[in-house]
C-alpha cells in the first residue's frame, strides 16, 4: 500500500538529506556544489508530501500548483524503493491530483543525464528544453 501524507518538519529534514544523497554526486560531477540553504528555501513553501509504503517512509514529493500546471519540483525515493514501481504509483497520484485541481498539464525538471528522464518520456511527457544540466518536460492532460 502506498500513501502520501503532508510532510512533517522531521520528514522534511530527511527529505533534504535524501535529495542530497540521490542528486549530490551527479551535481558534483558537473562541478555544481550542493547548497543546503538554497534547497531548504526552494522547497520549504511547496506542497510537500512524504511517501509511505505500509508504515515505512520511502520518499518525498514536492509540488507547486501553478495557474494551469501542477509542477513537480522533486520526487525522491530511497534507494531500496527505486525500480520497484513506487515511482509509477506516485505518478498516478500526481495525475489524479492534477485532474482534481483542474490543471491542464504536469511539468517537471530533471537532471538531463538522469535515467528518470527516460521514465518520464515513456509516461508521455515531452522534452521542452535542455539548459545546462537540467531538462524541462511537460505532459499535456486531456480535459
Amino acid at each position: 500500500m502506498l500513501e502520501l501524507k503532508t510532510t512533517t518538519s522531521g520528514e522534511f529534514e530527511d527529505a533534504l538529506a535524501l535529495m542530497k544523497k540521490n542528486m549530490g554526486p551527479e551535481l558534483k560531477s558537473r562541478g555544481i556544489v550542493w547548497d543546503d540553504a538554497w534547497n531548504r528555501s526552494h522547497y520549504i513553501d511547496n506542497d510537500n508530501y512524504s511517501i509511505f509504503s505500509r508504515e515505512d517512509w520511502i520518499g518525498f514529493l514536492s509540488l507547486e500548483h501553478k495557474q494551469d500546471c501542477l509542477f513537480i519540483h522533486t520526487l525522491q525515493l530511497i534507494p531500496e524503493a527505486q525500480g520497484k514501481n513506487f515511482g509509477y504509483r506516485v505518478y498516478e497520484w500526481i495525475r489524479a491530483e492534477a485532474g482534481s485541481s483542474g490543471k491542464s498539464r504536469i511539468g517537471c525538471r530533471a537532471l538531463a543525464s538522469s535515467p528518470v528522464v527516460a521514465s518520464y518520456l515513456r509516461l508521455g511527457f515531452e522534452l521542452v528544453k535542455t539548459e545546462n544540466v537540467l531538462c524541462e518536460m511537460r505532459l499535456e492532460l486531456l480535459k
